[in-house]
């Protein structure tokens, strides 16, 4: 018996069409996210006020925010693989990262790096204060990473994968005044618009790490974010993990409360993870050790 040909309808061969052509469609949508970028950092770079400190800042978020994603680099998720699941291999990650910085601080800032031999220290030196303080911002930002899920590296390049819990963690992070000097200064500046802020904090600006300031526009800090996030959105779109998930509100509430403990301890500490635990035990500073144990026994 013959049976009549069977025709597809439009709905069909578009439904055909997609996964087809998606890979190529996600890797185009990359490439005009990068272009863009680019184009971007070009007009900064031009722009009478920002100049080239401002497009370099740009550009440079952009390196990590590509080899985060793909390295999947977050203290938290590194440390639960190794504590939970005995999966110790992304930890060498971190190992890495302090062998590289130590030797870099070595070699190439050797010569302004404190020294307790010479009696004296080198101009605008800073030597992380060491006190139970470091350690209630340890523990601090230990509990934060696992009630919001991440650190606050790992929720940048969530935020480029469309991850719902990562606004939210990123914003109870600006809420603790803390983290990174763009976050700090953004709930500064919302702080002294209400007027629940004096315009000089005594004690606070006079030492170095995430400084905060009253700003009414980007800083070249929150350009370095943005790359970072911007190239975390390209590397997702490449590797197919950009998808964004509908948000929980024991999600929400959790991460915004985890963004709070470590905006919080990043301010204690006056320097987030990366800061305190990556430059800080590079440039063999106890600090550096002490808010890492401290982390720890959060996590």
């Amino acid at each position: 018996m013959n049976l009549p040909p069977v025709t597809r309808s439009s709905n069909d061969r578009a439904a055909a069409f997609v996964p087809r052509y998606a890979g190529a469609l996600r890797a185009a949508a990359a490439v005009l996210i990068l272009v863009a970028l680019l184009a971007l950092a070009r007009g900064l770079h031009v722009t009478p006020g920002r100049g080239a400190p401002a497009a370099l800042s740009l550009l440079l978020g952009l390196a990590p925010g590509i080899v985060f994603e793909r390295g999947r680099f977050c203290f938290f998720c590194i440390l639960r693989d190794g504590i939970e699941h005995r999966n110790t291999g992304p930890s060498y990650a971190i190992l890495a990262a302090l062998a590289a910085g130590s030797i870099g601080y070595a070699l190439v800032l050797g010569g302004f790096l404190p020294s307790p031999f010479v009696g004296r220290l080198p101009a605008e030196a800073h030597i992380g204060p060491v006190s139970w303080v470091l350690v209630v911002a340890g523990l601090a930002s230990g509990l934060g990473m696992a009630l919001s899920g991440a650190c606050i590296s790992g929720h940048l390049y969530r935020l480029g994968e469309g991850s719902t819990r990562a606004p939210f963690a990123l914003l109870g992070a600006t809420a603790g005044l803390g983290v990174t000097s763009q976050l700090g200064s953004l709930a500064r500046t919302a702080l002294d618009g209400a007027g629940l802020l004096r315009a000089r904090l005594y004690g606070l600006d006079t030492l170095p790490g995430c400084a905060t300031q009253v700003v009414r526009t980007i800083t070249n800090n929150g350009l370095l974010i943005s790359g970072l996030v911007t190239g975390s959105l390209a590397a997702a779109l490449v590797s197919e993990r950009f998808s964004p998930s509908r948000p929980t509100w024991r999600g929400v509430s959790s991460a915004l409360a985890g963004g709070v403990l470590q905006g919080w301890g990043a301010l204690l500490a006056l320097k987030c993870t990366v800061g305190t635990l990556l430059s800080g035990i590079s440039a063999f500073a106890v600090a550096g050790r002490v808010f890492t144990a401290a982390m720890l026994g959060g996590v």
